[in-house]
């Protein structure tokens, strides 16, 4: 990051925009409005397809050269798989990073990313499902998708849907048993 862009973000910090004003009233809206069980039945909504999914705009997967070389081979969607079974396939410090409910605390600020992605399934609208890598020696990896999988940790989700790039699929099947 370079001095221009710490500059920006120092200042959008401790110098909100009225849109920005706007939008953590919203998520602090949602979020007393969840505390109080105002959406009792909300639940995580997924594309359970590949056809709804536009790989193209995926976020690059970590530890590859060019995300198109892994979008090239192709993913494996796996509709649905044990939420425990998946955390408890990553090394507790990664699986720490889904479990953290903080964020969703009395204390907390629900955060951006957080927000709009509980804000997408009280409006019933499927979200990309996390992408699981293997990183050689650490195991199973959430390489896209931690905010959505603590979102639908903390909505009490008991199964949830996968990617796997197809350049993993081995390693990562393997560890989860599939």
């Amino acid at each position: 990051m370079d001095m221009d862009e710490a500059k920006r973000l120092a200042e959008k910090r401790f110098n909100p925009s009225e849109e920005d004003k706007a939008f953590q009233l919203f998520c602090n809206t949602i979020k007393a409005d969840i505390e109080s069980g105002l959406f009792p039945d909300l639940k995580p909504y997924w594309h359970i397809s590949k056809d709804n999914i536009d790989f193209q705009l995926q976020e690059p997967v970590p530890l590859t050269e060019d995300k198109y070389e892994v979008q090239g081979k192709g993913y494996e969607l796996i509709p649905e798989i044990d939420i425990n079974l998946l955390l408890n396939s990553m090394r507790p410090a990664y699986s720490e990073v889904v479990t953290d409910l903080s964020e969703f605390n009395i204390e907390g600020n629900l955060g951006y990313q957080h927000c709009k992605i509980i804000k997408h399934w009280i409006e019933k609208e499927p979200l990309i499902p996390p992408t699981i890598i293997d990183i050689p020696g650490h195991g199973n990896f959430i390489g896209d998708g931690k905010h959505r999988l603590n979102c639908a940790y903390f909505l009490g989700a008991m199964t949830v849907p996968i990617l796997i790039p197809k350049v993993y699929l081995d390693k990562v099947a393997k560890a989860l048993n599939l």
